[in-house]
């Protein structure tokens, strides 16, 4: 990822007792719950806590360490629920109703609990998960829970690469194979968009023969 995007500041979780995490490897800077990363559009750390802080005893590994992120504002919020299992979901201070959810652990069993989705609300549920992986993601317990929540599901391992817009009105699903553009902003004339379509798979391709 570092050698493929041009990535200029790194953030990671602070280390806690037994879990160093890879801040140090990468030369991060450490965040915790309530620092605003930015506010254009609004990104604001909702987990990990800061040593010290009465839920920071229960973090025991990598996965409940997680950086949990949410974006946007108004009608327009995602939360980027890392692999946080349901011990972190109870501690998770989120207005209720986001926009878009990116399910966390994969899918796991142990992620996406009937109660947190309850509160969470979300109107669309991503799913980050490989085809025919060996660990048995998604769980079926937690699809269900998804579906019963109301949330429409969307998965990588049948869709492919999911690529959403945000605004404060809502969040709207890109089709970015048929060349459909990011915004007005970036293309007000269709010959803009089939170039920007054009520079985006040709810039792929380059990853993919690099890699």
């Amino acid at each position: 990822m570092l050698r493929g995007a041009g990535v200029a500041r790194v953030w990671a979780a602070p280390p806690f007792p037994g879990v160093p995490g890879p801040g140090a490897r990468f030369c991060a800077s450490f965040i915790a719950r309530g620092d605003t990363l930015a506010r254009a559009p609004r990104i604001v750390v909702r987990w990990p806590p800061r040593a010290g802080d009465p839920s920071a005893p229960g973090i025991h590994a990598d996965n409940a360490a997680g950086l949990v992120l949410e974006a946007g504002e108004e009608r327009g919020r995602v939360l980027l629920a890392a692999d946080a299992d349901r011990t972190v979901e109870d501690w998770l201070a989120v207005t209720p109703g986001v926009a878009l959810l990116k399910v966390a652990h994969h899918g796991s069993g142990s992620s996406s609990g009937a109660m947190f989705l309850a509160r969470m609300r979300p109107r669309t549920a991503a799913l980050s998960v490989g085809a025919h992986n060996p660990f048995g993601h998604p769980d079926a317990g937690a699809l269900r829970r998804l579906i019963e929540c109301g949330a429409v599901l969307c998965r990588t391992d049948r869709e492919g690469a999911l690529w959403f817009e945000l605004s404060e009105e809502g969040v709207r699903r890109i089709d970015w194979r048929a060349g459909e553009p990011l915004s007005s902003a970036e293309a007000r004339d269709p010959r803009d968009a089939r170039e920007a379509a054009a520079e985006c798979r040709a810039a792929l391709a380059r990853t993919e023969a690099r890699w």
